[in-house]
């Protein structure tokens, strides 16, 4: 269970954007949707409200914790994984590093923000679709380890590429062996398509993503 809450979190991560977004449409639907009531201080007059401001009080609270939940996917994706320097490493040749951050970018937001910006989250339907949509999308997520597909992982200086290189290896009777890797996915805080032919480390990934960098390259 412990595992399946971590991945949905780091799913949600992919969306945090619009958390922030949907927060503040319900905090202008509550104020909007505020009575002050006669001979009533604005405390008491908070519990005789309509269920339209109530409904946007609790979806407030909703994206709040949503919000944290996504934020601790992230966090812990990046501790067990993208900043995990413990991890074991292969280096290979860089001999080719085409970015797809373009792609990746064009993709989330012409997919997902576009289709999520006609969703009103102070309307019952519309939240409920929102989440029957959001159920389905994170289950994709998960199924297909699809966190790298994150807006926010560029904040922290990410970019994407899909790699190839090589390595070479000696046999027992001291042969050498050319190790070959082709169409690799990674995440990247260095510039790889301007360091081809230089030697790069590459995690060893539980994802069918993985983190690359320059070879001695601390940052």
């Amino acid at each position: 269970i412990k595992k399946i809450l971590v991945n949905i979190c780091r799913a949600l991560s992919c969306f945090m954007p619009l958390f922030p977004v949907f927060f503040v449409e319900n905090i202008c639907g509550s104020v909007c949707n505020y009575t002050e009531q006669k001979n009533m201080g604005s405390w008491e007059s908070l519990w005789v409200q309509s269920c339209a401001f109530y409904g946007n009080v609790l979806m407030c609270v909703v994206w709040v914790v949503v919000f944290f939940g996504a934020w601790f996917g992230l966090c812990e994706l990046s501790r067990s994984f993208l900043d995990n320097s413990k991890r074991t490493t292969r280096k290979y040749i860089l001999t080719r590093a085409d970015s797809t951050t373009a792609d990746f970018y064009f993709t989330y937001f012409s997919l997902f923000v576009l289709s999520f910006y006609s969703v009103d989250p102070t309307k019952v339907k519309d939240c409920l679709l929102f989440f029957v949509l959001m159920i389905l999308i994170v289950w994709v997520y998960v199924s297909n380890s699809l966190y790298y597909i994150n807006p926010v992982l560029a904040l922290k200086g990410y970019r994407f590429y899909t790699i190839s290189g090589y390595k070479i290896l000696r046999t027992g009777d001291n042969q050498k062996v050319k190790k070959t890797i082709t169409d690799i996915k990674v995440l990247s805080r260095d510039r790889l398509s301007e360091n081809i032919g230089k030697k790069v480390e590459v995690k060893i990934s539980p994802f069918d993503f993985t983190v690359c960098k320059l070879e001695n390259d601390e940052g």
